[in-house]
């Protein structure tokens, strides 16, 4: 059985694609606030609600990745197929 090894720049990789997950969802919320006119203490409070909304956009995400590069490798073996 061989070992699986992640490169560096992969890690790097998806640590960008959590870190732009996690802002966008810390940004939705501080425009939640400010629009529901909530006290900006619930921005400190509302972490673990953060935290699980940031997993489960970055599950979404991972699924779209997952299934863009399937499409992408199916198509490239059936244009190699059909030259």
């Amino acid at each position: 059985m061989q070992a699986i090894t992640i490169t560096p720049k992969a890690i790097k990789k998806e640590i960008k694609y959590f870190a732009t997950v996690f802002l966008f969802v810390f940004m939705l919320n501080i425009y939640a606030v400010y629009k529901y006119d909530s006290p900006w203490t619930e921005i400190i409070t509302a972490w673990y609600i953060i935290c699980f909304f940031t997993f489960v956009l970055y599950g979404i995400l991972m699924v779209f990745r997952v299934m863009t590069k399937l499409i992408q490798r199916l198509w490239y073996k059936w244009r190699k197929h059909r030259i």
